[in-house]
């Protein structure tokens, strides 16, 4: 990120991580530069420095999977897999994983800021209001 900033002037108008590993790291840069809360950011996941982030303005948003959905579809499918099951209520579409075209099911993510953070990963139980509050 600092290396993309001293190329670009410090002109960069987004930033989209695929890890909230990168999202951390980019806000520490992004803070560094005095560019904090002024270049939007957006992650995936719902770990607690994201969550924190997103409070404190540092990070715009993350895209959320519920782990309760993941888990009943999941559920779901393993048990009809078993039962060895030909017919499915779901849309399966098919990927090309850079190997092979599997056929997947693909759910649709939650995009979460700052205003829906609490009825999202804090409701949910993912991550704890005073621990997300607290930075």
């Amino acid at each position: 990120m600092e290396r993309i900033l001293i190329q670009e002037n410090n002109r960069v108008d987004a930033v989209l991580d695929s890890t909230f590993e990168a999202a951390e790291g980019i806000t520490s840069v992004l803070f560094a530069k005095k560019l904090s809360g002024k270049v939007p950011v957006a992650g995936i996941g719902e770990d607690l420095t994201s969550c924190q982030n997103i409070h404190s303005g540092t990070q715009t948003m993350t895209v959320y999977h519920p782990p309760k959905k993941l888990a009943e579809e999941t559920a779901y499918l393993a048990a009809k897999l078993a039962r060895k099951a030909t017919q499915f209520d779901c849309q399966f579409v098919e990927v090309d994983n850079g190997t092979a075209k599997v056929r997947a099911v693909l759910l649709t993510p939650i995009a979460v800021d700052a205003k829906n953070l609490d009825s999202t990963i804090i409701s949910d139980g993912v991550q704890k209001r005073e621990k997300v509050y607290e930075k």
